[in-house]
């Protein structure tokens, strides 16, 4: 039976900013939730600057920058996430180093990051049309090839009821978005914090 107990969970932000949403990421973080990751790939770094000024300094200290790096000088951020809009960091030993894969054979060297997300794992509920390339027999080779591992997590339409196939095939944990969020954020805060629960719960007792 998969251990729920060692899955972590991870949120990624929206694109775009929504009102209140500093607020709800940090009742989020009052409801238990351990890692934020802040993605907004077509926001200003002044604007990106206004949104981590509204968070508490131990909320900073748990959230990764997908962007404007630079950032770091003005607040304690917990690390940061390459892509192609970033794709260097120099990291203190308090912060973290991420990035995404979207092959298997990107596995087999993760050595430099104390964590990886692979996508999509499932159809994304995000991105529509993204579908997932992948198969329960390629999640099986990976985890026989032993490139499921404790630094490999899943991304890409993670809802409650897909994450006992999240532990089977092997992650650390399940990266979450889409269906935290839903279509309006700021006119469900309830309904967001309320799914942050249910995402718990099935972890907790799966």
């Amino acid at each position: 039976m998969p251990n729920f107990s060692r899955m972590k969970l991870i949120v990624i932000t929206g694109e775009t900013f929504f009102k209140g949403e500093a607020e709800i990421v940090c009742r989020l973080f009052e409801a238990g939730l351990e890692r934020l990751h802040v993605r907004k790939p077509h926001t200003s770094e002044n604007r990106l600057h206004a949104f981590l000024s509204e968070l508490p300094e131990e909320v900073c200290r748990n959230v990764v920058l997908h962007d404007h790096f630079s950032l770091c000088q003005n607040f304690k951020v917990g690390g940061f996430h390459l892509n192609r809009r970033q794709s260097h960091a120099v990291t203190t030993r308090e912060q973290s180093l991420s990035k995404s894969c979207h092959s298997i054979d990107e596995l087999i060297e993760i050595s430099n990051y104390q964590y990886v997300f692979i996508s999509p794992v499932f159809d994304s509920i995000s991105k529509n049309g993204y579908q997932t390339p992948f198969s329960r027999e390629d999640w099986g080779y990976a985890r026989e090839r032993g490139l499921i591992q404790e630094k490999v997590y899943a991304l890409g339409g993670i809802t409650p009821s897909r994450l006992s196939k999240v532990a089977n095939f092997g992650f650390a944990g399940a990266v979450v978005l889409g269906w935290l969020w839903g279509e309006k954020p700021e006119k469900q805060v309830g309904d967001i914090l309320s799914r942050f629960h249910l995402l718990q719960e099935k972890m907790s007792f799966l």
